[in-house]
């Protein structure tokens, strides 16, 4: 009987401390991927599966895509790509746009 106490006690403790555990190390998503996040699979998506839910955030316009960087984040710190500082720059045969990153500083030039 003792025995029996013991293993479920020992079963007890073992839920408790995955239970909490658990709770503990779960990302949350930010509020503006909520959504998106909760559309998503459980199990792994097919490369098609996620592009299709992709595109249908982009049309439904709840993620913008910056496109001559092809981006919708910074790849350093996360921020959204709608606050990137733009500076425009070229001659009669080619135009570069340079952006920044308000928050990290991250820079790229893409020719547009």
């Amino acid at each position: 009987m003792t025995s029996l106490i013991n293993y479920l006690a020992a079963i007890a403790i073992t839920w408790l401390i995955a239970h909490l555990y658990y709770h503990r190390t779960q990302n949350v998503p930010p509020a503006w991927a909520k959504d998106f996040v909760s559309r998503l699979p459980v199990e792994r998506p097919k490369l098609n599966e996620l592009l299709k839910i992709v595109q249908e955030e982009v049309d439904s316009g709840n993620i913008e895509i910056n496109h001559p960087l092809g981006r919708v984040s910074c790849p350093e710190c996360g921020h959204n790509i709608k606050d990137f500082e733009v500076k425009v720059f070229g001659n009669d045969y080619v135009t570069i746009a340079e952006f920044t990153c308000p928050s990290c500083g991250w820079t790229e030039e893409s020719e547009v």
